[in-house]
């Protein structure tokens, strides 16, 4: 990204002082990170169901509130594990939240407008991938799998729910070692426990999963 060329990239000016002698922020940066915000929110395909909340008005449970606390804390922005790479793996039941509150820290993340991100159930994923292979296809898989690989933060929802054929297994293996390579920080929803992934997907694909992940588990 380019240094704004009103503060030199500091994100406020230099010697300006608020009348609460607070430093003066930047303009050009604020509006321009409002602008990035929206847009990177609205090429994230979010589900508009779980797309316009806030934590301040997020259903919370005695279940789910100390969970939330934790990814509001593992959010990137400072030194965390997110800036490192570290993604998060969350299971539990069906119904228990999991897609709503990986949706809600992909939102907020989005709206510092420093970061891309994507949500993408993986069942559509392999959907996509396979659209590519039809004749009249105006995508190659190449092009469906940028973003996945290359976005900052990527959710894939719902992994270890589709039939694990060798086919499945290796396209899911080259997602997760491309961002594990690459220190990109990607957070799954799955029903299953991290040894019942590894029953069903293989030791490669999942342990690699859980080198990279905060596991948190939704009751």
């Amino acid at each position: 990204m380019d240094k704004c060329a009103n503060c030199e990239g500091r994100g406020y000016i230099p010697g300006i002082l608020m009348a609460d002698g607070k430093r003066g922020d930047c303009l050009k940066c604020v509006l321009g990170l409002e602008l990035a915000s929206e847009r990177n929110r609205e090429n994230a395909r979010i589900p508009l169901r779980f797309g316009i909340q806030s934590w301040a008005t997020f259903p919370v449970s005695p279940e789910t509130k100390d969970v939330i606390a934790r990814l509001q804390e593992w959010l990137p922005g400072g030194e965390t594990e997110a800036d490192e790479g570290k993604g998060l793996f969350i299971h539990g039941d069906y119904g228990t939240g999991k897609t709503g509150i990986a949706c809600q820290v992909l939102y907020d993340q989005l709206g510092t407008g420093h970061w891309t991100g994507l949500f993408m159930p993986l069942s559509e994923l392999l959907d996509e991938i396979k659209a590519t292979y039809g004749a009249d296809s105006q995508k190659g898989e190449s092009e469906v799998l940028r973003p996945v690989k290359e976005v900052n933060l990527l959710v894939l929802d719902d992994i270890g729910s589709e039939r694990p054929t060798e086919w499945v297994v290796e396209k899911l293996f080259a997602i997760v070692n491309r961002r594990y390579n690459d220190l990109k920080p990607t957070i799954y929803t799955s029903n299953l426990s991290i040894g019942q992934l590894a029953d069903r997907l293989g030791e490669r694909t999942t342990w690699r999963i859980a080198e990279m992940s905060t596991v948190v588990h939704l009751k």
